[in-house]
């Protein structure tokens, strides 16, 4: 069980620590929304570096945070490689039944 971080408490002493609960739900609600309706590449850098501020006040160090990744890297990859191969559009690579597509690229 000490291997699955995911959703795991860190006990620390942080700004991101002593807010209230909901503030912190609305918080990573408010996050998703604001993921799920970007368009452009600059929004998403925007969104990364208000997480590695979120991050840095939160004092939990990066390994923790990584190692409660690892369960859902698998969904990730699948999730990439999914839309890469069957996305609709311009192909760039085509083997046997399989393309790539410019596309699919752009959406993994």
């Amino acid at each position: 069980m000490r291997e699955i971080t995911i959703g795991q408490y860190y006990m620390a002493d942080s700004l991101i620590h002593r807010l209230d609960p909901r503030v912190k739900l609305a918080g990573t609600f408010a996050f998703m929304l604001t993921l799920l309706f970007q368009k452009n590449f600059p929004a998403y850098l925007v969104a990364i570096l208000a997480l590695v501020v979120v991050v840095k006040l939160s004092t939990v160090p990066f390994p923790f945070i990584v190692r409660g990744l690892k369960p859902i890297a698998f969904i990730i990859l699948f999730s990439i490689v999914v839309n890469m191969f069957f996305v609709p559009g311009e192909p760039l690579v085509k083997f046997w039944v399989f393309q790539v597509t410019r596309e699919g690229i752009v959406m993994a």
